[in-house]
This record gives structure tokens, C-alpha cells and sequence, in this order.
């Protein structure tokens, strides 16, 4: 077993040889994480779209082969085969393309350039340029090409590793029997995805069209009652930053905004002493985040952890939205803000809730609920409404893992405000704040 160290030095793990045939060990074990890992290149997927090392989103269809032609790049002419693929709502409509350029020079394979297909316009997306592909496996492939130290171990107890490891020196001077060899073969996989009837969401639907019309301001915070109350129950936030990344408990209430205009958003996370956001500006994205001072001074963070004074913008991923849904903050958020879209704005894969029961309660709030189910389990999803007015939002769901344990979810967000004007100062970047040109 080959893993790296704090300080990123690659070592060794030792089985006895004795182990090696021990039915404990499970060569398929972890196989779904493993295929997130190593999965191939999107673009070379295009050749081998079933095989076990190819992943993809339940909204992608299959490409297939569109036309050859000579494409010119950089002024030079290469042989190219175009392959299309469409991205699948929930409605069973496209919402749009994948188009992969394969590039031939002299009939070898040299680059596979991608692109997205949608309202009439063509963007680049990536470009993978192919360095060699060979049916040749070579010697030694599944051995590291630099010197590893390798200790002794017999059963890898704490108590043996308290103690003083024997070194049995570098691999390079010692080959290792290896008994069981596990290939990855190609295998067909299909998902069937069975979407439930949509039904008339009553008050929903004006919340509904909101979003579905990008048109909206959404303030919420999240009250989800917390189960976690010592250390085991502690989790990195929600965002991408890795310097100044205190720890949360899973459940603390957190405040969130998401602004939505057209082709421009603001979505926030607000958890008092810090926060992220991500800015929309058409095909450009700026990321940044906060610090609040016990004196209330806000301090901005470019996605180093530095202070920020420009923040320079990141492209806008189109084909992220289409694949797998938007982005809102959290996924928990993401998750229930994208259960209220219509099945036309959803990617194909997604679970598709069905209306099962509205009523008033005893407090005077009418509510509607709405569930989606699977063969892996079930969700339901309670709107509460006062006077029309959208002002919780309650979920929960059970599922079966890998393994067939029942897992639970749950979310309960506090809406202050869901209304169909845009907050358009939020639509810049805060005072202070430059983009770089």
C-alpha cells in the first residue's frame, strides 16, 4: 500500500505474503471512489463511453460520431472528427451540446478539443492535448518510478506502529511478489431513470417561475436542528477556501442570499465572522470571501486567503449548470432551491418530486408537500405558506448507501424573503473591491 506523509514523502506498506490470499481482502472494495479518482479525461471518454473508468453525469447522452472534416488550429491543418453529445433535462428535452473535436495529424490521435453547444453559439471549453496513446502496457506500470522506503510490518496494530519499524530499504532493490492482479475490463453500465408525474404546484408555482425565470431575491437561514454536540460532529464549512477555514458544527443556522437577474447572480453564505461568495457577470465569475472583526470591520479574501483589492474573474461554466444543476451556496440549498425548478430547467438524473398533499394548520399556515422516491429511497419536501407567502421550507429524505444502510438527511430553511425583485446592488463587487483588467 503506497501513501504519502504529511510532509508529501511517498511510503510503503508491507503485507505478509501469507495475507495476500486472505478472503478479507476485497479488490472491488471502494470501487465507486476509486472510479470519482481515476476516472479518464472527459474527452477520451468519447472512445470507451461504457468502460468502468469512465464517469459521467445521468444527464449526459452517448456521443456519437457527427461528421469529418480539416480543421485548421494556429495555422495548422489537422484531420478532425467531430462527436455530438446532448445534455438532458428532466423534461426529456435537450438543453443543449458537447461537441468533441478529435485531432488527427499523419493518422495519429494529438488533441481532443471541447466545446458547448447552446442557443446558437459555440464555446471552448478545454483542450486535451495527447501526449501518447498506446496499447502497450510497458514493464512495471503498476511500480512507482522513484525510490520509496519500505518497512516491515506484520499486522499494522497501533501497537506495532508505536514501535520502530524495520526498514527493509528502498523499493527499487526489492520486487514484491504481487499475487492478485486486478484489471479494469469493459463494462456496460445503463441507468434507468423513472421520473414521477408533475402535478399543479398550487402557491409553489409562483416560486417556481421565480427561479425558472431568473428573475428574484431569496434571503433564508438555515435552522436545521442540530444532532452533533462534540467533536466527532465538527466539518470543514462549505466553501472553497483553505486558508482561515475555521471549523463549524454540521448543523449551526447560517444565513444565505441568492440574487438572480438574467445571465448576473449573487449567491452568499453568511455565517457571521465569515462568509463566501460568488459573483455573476455574464461569462464572468468573481469568488471571494469575508472576515468580520469583533469590532464589525469587513475584511474581503481572494481565493488565497490575501486581502482583497482586484479580483480578477474566472470564466462562467455553462455546461456545469446543465450537467448537474446550479450552484446556490450550499448543497444543501443547491438541492432545495433546484427540487422548486420545473423539470425543463433540471438536468436529467435529478429527483423528480411529485405533488401528494396540501392543507392549513392549526397556527393558520397552509402548507404543500411534495415527495420524490427511488428504488434507493424517498424524500419528502413540506412548503409553508402565510397569507400566499413562501416562509419555510422543510425536508427530509432516506436513502441506502452502498453498503445497504438506511442514511438520513434533513433541512429546514427560514425564508425572509423570496420576492421576484432582483436586489440589484448586490450585483457588484463591494466597495473596495476592483476587477482586474
Amino acid at each position: 500500500q503506497f501513501f504519502q506523509t504529511g510532509k508529501g514523502k511517498l511510503t510503503a506498506r508491507v503485507l505478509p505474503v501469507a495475507d495476500v490470499e486472505s478472503s478479507a481482502i476485497d479488490p472491488t472494495e471502494k470501487w465507486p471512489e476509486a472510479r470519482k479518482k481515476l476516472a479518464l479525461p472527459q474527452e477520451l471518454s468519447i472512445f470507451a463511453w461504457q468502460d468502468a473508468w469512465t464517469r459521467h453525469a445521468p444527464s449526459e447522452r452517448q456521443p456519437v460520431f457527427a461528421a469529418s472534416s480539416v480543421k485548421t488550429v494556429a495555422g495548422k491543418s489537422y484531420d478532425c472528427d467531430r462527436y455530438l453529445e446532448d445534455i438532458m433535462t428532466q423534461a426529456q428535452t435537450v438543453a443543449g451540446q458537447l461537441a468533441y473535436d478529435a485531432l488527427y495529424e499523419n493518422g495519429k490521435l494529438v488533441a481532443i478539443e471541447e466545446y458547448l453547444l447552446r442557443n446558437g453559439q459555440e464555446t471552448h471549453l478545454e483542450t486535451l492535448d495527447i501526449q501518447s496513446l498506446t496499447g502497450d502496457l510497458g514493464t512495471h506500470m503498476d511500480e512507482p518510478a522513484e525510490e520509496v522506503p519500505v518497512y516491515a510490518a506484520n499486522d499494522g496494530g497501533i501497537e506495532e506502529l508505536m514501535k520502530q519499524p524495520r526498514y527493509l530499504g528502498p523499493w527499487e532493490e526489492r520486487r514484491m511478489r504481487k499475487s492478485k492482479i486486478v484489471r479494469a475490463a469493459l463494462v456496460g453500465l445503463a441507468a434507468l431513470g423513472i421520473a414521477l408525474p408533475s402535478a399543479a404546484a398550487h402557491q409553489l408555482d409562483r416560486y417556481s417561475n421565480m427561479l425558472s425565470e431568473r428573475n428574484c431575491t431569496i434571503r433564508y437561514e438555515n435552522i436545521t436542528p442540530g444532532e452533533l454536540v462534540h467533536a466527532r460532529g465538527l466539518v470543514s464549512m462549505e466553501y472553497g477556501y483553505q486558508s482561515k477555514q475555521p471549523q463549524r458544527f454540521v448543523n449551526q443556522p447560517y444565513h444565505g442570499t441568492v440574487v438572480l437577474k438574467g445571465t448576473e447572480s449573487y449567491i452568499d453564505v453568511d455565517y457571521g465572522d465569515y462568509g463566501s461568495s460568488h459573483l455573476r457577470k455574464g461569462k464572468d465569475v468573481y469568488r471571494f470571501a469575508r472576515t468580520v472583526s469583533k469590532k464589525k470591520k469587513i475584511t474581503y479574501l481572494d481565493s488565497n486567503g490575501a486581502k482583497a483589492r482586484e479580483l480578477a474573474a474566472k470564466p462562467y461554466r455553462e455546461e456545469k449548470d446543465l450537467l448537474y444543476g446550479e450552484d446556490f451556496g450550499t448543497k444543501s440549498v443547491s438541492h432545495l432551491l433546484t427540487a422548486m425548478l420545473p423539470a425543463k430547467d433540471k438536468p436529467e438524473g435529478m429527483p423528480s418530486y411529485a405533488f401528494v398533499d396540501d392543507g392549513t394548520l392549526d397556527s393558520g399556515l397552509s402548507f404543500e408537500d411534495y415527495r420524490a422516491s427511488s428504488a434507493q429511497g424517498l424524500e419528502a419536501i413540506r412548503y409553508y405558506f402565510k397569507d400566499g407567502q413562501l416562509t419555510k421550507i422543510a425536508s427530509v429524505s432516506y436513502t441506502r448507501n452502498d453498503k445497504g444502510e438506511l442514511v438520513g438527511w434533513k433541512c429546514v430553511l427560514k425564508i425572509d424573503e423570496f420576492s421576484g425583485q432582483p436586489d440589484e446592488t448586490l450585483l457588484s463587487l463591494p466597495q473596495g473591491i476592483k476587477a482586474k483588467k
